[in-house]
């Protein structure tokens, strides 16, 4: 990964052979290793991955501006999107493991950018709160995952409305 392995955790480097110590760039492999606290910041169905990593036929060559639908993907292809976001959590619970002290802000909107609101809260204030160890979040140990889809199961992504609204900057 461009010849950038020299200033990764060492630790990590070690956990792996050689040829892949490229993993220490990536966060699911890295986050163990991290001596301080992380608040990781992530869409669960990240529009970038979802159109050009795992190519849902659905999803190529849609707009890259959220909100995002995939109201014209047909079975298998929602199938698909619900395990990505599915296995996104999966791969979070050694982190959270790992670092019960860190935060996290994942939203469920079709997305790569993630700045949106999420139960009334915004980022920054979610961040800012884990940060200082404030009250905001205190209760669910800084974790903010979303949980909008359909029926309110989070396992798919949040509907279009004012909720996955594009930032405005």
């Amino acid at each position: 990964m461009f010849n950038a392995t020299p200033p990764l955790p060492a630790a990590c480097k070690a956990a792996f052979p050689v040829d892949e110590a490229w993993r220490c760039w990536m966060a699911p492999y890295v986050a163990p290793y991290v001596r301080e606290p992380i608040f990781a910041v992530q869409s669960r169905f990240d529009e970038f991955q979802l159109q050009c990593l795992l190519a849902v036929p659905c999803c190529q060559g849609q707009s890259y501006a959220p909100p995002f639908t995939p109201a014209h993907c047909n079975t298998t292809e929602l199938a698909a999107v619900k395990r990505f976001g599915a296995a996104l959590l999966e791969q979070m619970q050694p982190f959270f493991k790992a670092k019960p002290e860190s935060g996290a802000w994942l939203v469920s909107c079709i997305q790569h950018n993630v700045v949106c609101d999420m139960h009334n809260t915004t980022e920054e204030e979610a961040f800012t709160s884990w940060l200082h160890g404030g009250p905001l979040g205190k209760d669910i140990a800084y974790r903010w995952i979303d949980n909008c889809g359909a029926g309110g199961d989070g396992d798919t992504p949040c509907d279009k409305g004012a909720f996955c609204a594009p930032p405005h900057f």
